[in-house]
């Protein structure tokens, strides 16, 4: 979907709702401006409904104190990981 131009302007507000720790309530009003935005898309209301149907998992990061925006701490170390792991299959 992010490659189909069609729905860029959505998956750009999506990612804003995201990019920040937000109140139960900001989140909601922010969610709710995008529902009403594209209400005549059934693409993006099944996506924004999905969204409101997972939103206490998609939250849950907010629970705890001095959580990371993103995971690129720990992609960046996984990605050193594999190499190293693969230096080390190559002796086998």
């Amino acid at each position: 979907m992010r490659s189909d131009s069609t729905h860029h302007d959505l998956m750009e507000s999506i990612t804003r709702l995201f990019s920040s720790k937000k109140s139960e309530g900001e989140f909601n009003i922010e969610a709710f401006k995008i529902y009403s935005r594209y209400k005549n898309n059934i693409v993006a209301q099944s996506i924004l409904l999905d969204i409101e149907k997972r939103q206490e998992q998609l939250l849950a990061y907010r629970k705890v104190t001095q959580t990371p925006k993103t995971n690129n701490l720990i992609e960046s170390y996984n990605s050193h990981l594999q190499g190293r792991v693969r230096n080390i299959k190559g002796f086998e």
